[in-house]
């Protein structure tokens, strides 16, 4: 056997993606930042809420 792949699906690793894979991967990027963004931070112990309001312009 020549150089190469032993499988031609080893090839599809340097296809660029299609376009469903790259809205499917841009929705799933969204939802998971739209997850995160739901989830509250909590300060870690010996910060005051006042000082990371200053800071992040945002109550904790």
């Amino acid at each position: 056997m020549g150089p190469g792949h032993a499988h031609l699906s080893t090839t599809q690793t340097y296809l660029p993606a299609g376009r469903d894979e790259i809205v499917d991967a841009v929705r799933a990027h969204h939802e998971r930042q739209n997850r995160e963004a739901r989830v509250q931070a909590v300060p870690a112990a010996g910060y005051r809420p006042e000082s990371l309001d200053e800071l992040f312009g945002r109550a904790w």
